[in-house]
């Protein structure tokens, strides 16, 4: 069983959307919050992006670091 209520959509864009839900589990039951779920193919775009950008953070620290 989920642990959250599906209240309503708040929001949709193109990494997906965002909803309203209700917790329904101890020990924060009845809490409100907003859930933001990723497409699939995003979040795969996403995390190359991030692993491609640490990539080249890390290398440029590494070039300052030797001049």
């Amino acid at each position: 069983a989920s642990q959250f209520e599906l209240l309503k959509v708040l929001g949709q864009g193109s990494f997906g959307k965002v909803f309203l839900v209700r917790k329904v589990t101890p020990p924060d039951a009845n809490q409100l919050y907003a859930m933001k779920v990723l497409k699939k193919a995003t979040l795969k775009e996403l995390l190359l992006f991030s692993v491609l950008a640490f990539g080249f953070i890390d290398r440029e620290k590494k070039t300052k670091k030797s001049e």
